[in-house]
């Protein structure tokens, strides 16, 4: 039997870490699963406006069909990464690995847009309607795009400063090391003085007291003669 040398996806099951990463996940396809249920609706909307001016089944419907697909996908992706930013204030490996499956599944989700467009609205006797077949393809590079952008911070919301989020542990760290640095510098401290006071001695440092000659004995007086 061969061996399988087959590489997991992020989206294997047995990579999921945590049961917050597992949430994340199901919030991601929540999201991609709304853009399909929100399309279908908004394609109905469209075939129905159509066909009060008898432009039902042409390439017009397949045309406003994956417009309507580009609109609500972006704004799908964007309550996404909202949702994500509030949820996940640290850049933690969770952050990277919940938009590496977003970007992951995006074009597993949407890959079929065009022949759902098709399928919808074409009514033509000729095969596809050929109309866009490049566009699906470019809203999910879009739409890969704008989410490695706040995977890489540069859409996202600044995450949370160590000190709002551990107030009790920074408040111990800066102590400790307020604590650390006052014992090292005790003794560098005095020995700079010490230092200072032998190369730049001070006014007013006492003075030795002045050597004055020892007094001499007075001299004796001679007797009368």
């Amino acid at each position: 039997m061969a061996k399988d040398t087959s590489v997991p996806t992020i989206s294997d099951h047995k990579s999921i870490r945590s049961d917050e990463e597992r949430i994340g996940r199901l919030r991601v396809d929540h999201y991609l699963g709304d853009i399909y249920t929100e399309w279908f609706l908004e394609c109905r909307d469209i075939q129905t406006k159509l066909g009060i001016s008898g432009n039902i089944g042409g390439s017009v419907a397949v045309q406003k069909s994956l417009e309507a697909l580009d609109k609500i996908s972006v704004e799908k992706i964007d309550s996404l990464l909202d949702e994500l930013g509030k949820a996940i204030r640290t850049r933690r490996k969770i952050w990277y690995r919940l938009h590496d499956y977003a970007i992951e599944q995006i074009p597993l989700k949407l890959g079929d847009a065009t022949y759902r467009a098709d399928e919808m609205m074409w009514r033509g006797s000729e095969g596809p309607s050929g109309v866009d077949v490049n566009r699906v393809p470019k809203i999910i590079s879009d739409l890969r795009n704008r989410v490695a952008l706040h995977k890489a911070g540069w859409t996202a919301p600044k995450p949370d400063p160590f000190e709002d989020r551990y107030p009790i542990t920074s408040k111990l760290l800066l102590a400790l090391f307020a604590f650390a640095l006052g014992i090292l510098a005790g003794p560098a401290t005095e020995f700079l003085f010490r230092e200072s006071d032998l190369e730049n001695p001070s006014v007013d440092s006492p003075s030795p007291p002045p050597t004055t000659a020892p007094p001499q004995p007075a001299p004796a007086l001679r007797s009368a003669i």
